[in-house]
């Protein structure tokens, strides 16, 4: 696997054994792995909180993954600011409107997608089964 690069959000999905974090903080609140992926697996629903939390979820894997977060460390503190005390589906009811979440959103789809800051990690596997140096 490739460090100083970002993965998107169906590679971190598809690949929990190599996550390089048990937990992360989302707003104010704490969430484990396993709820980590199953916020990552719930559809968005024309939630906002959703689809930002989809992406936040990538960056900050991408970030302890060895991403320079130079650049995108101001987004992700306005993203943990907007989501604040909301808890997200599907462990709460959480709402944003997608209006709220979209620029926040874009920039950082563009950043897990290497458009904006760190280059874009390869994922073609070999033998090693992308857990290659």
């Amino acid at each position: 696997m490739s460090a100083n690069c970002t993965y998107t959000i169906g590679f971190w999905k598809t690949h929990k054994e190599v996550w390089p974090v048990i937990e992360l903080i989302l707003g104010n609140y704490l969430y484990n792995k396993q709820q980590l992926l199953d916020i990552l697996n719930t559809p968005p629903s024309k939630n906002g909180l959703i689809t930002l939390s989809h992406q936040l979820i990538t960056a900050l894997l991408n970030i302890e993954n060895g991403a320079n977060e130079f650049l995108i460390n101001p987004y992700i503190t306005q993203a943990n600011d907007l989501i604040n005390d909301l808890i997200i589906p599907p462990y709460g009811n959480g709402f944003l409107t997608p209006k709220q979440t979209s620029q926040l959103n874009d920039i950082l789809t563009l950043f897990n997608e290497g458009k904006y800051g760190s280059k874009h990690c390869s994922t073609k596997c070999s033998k090693c089964e992308c857990k290659c140096p």
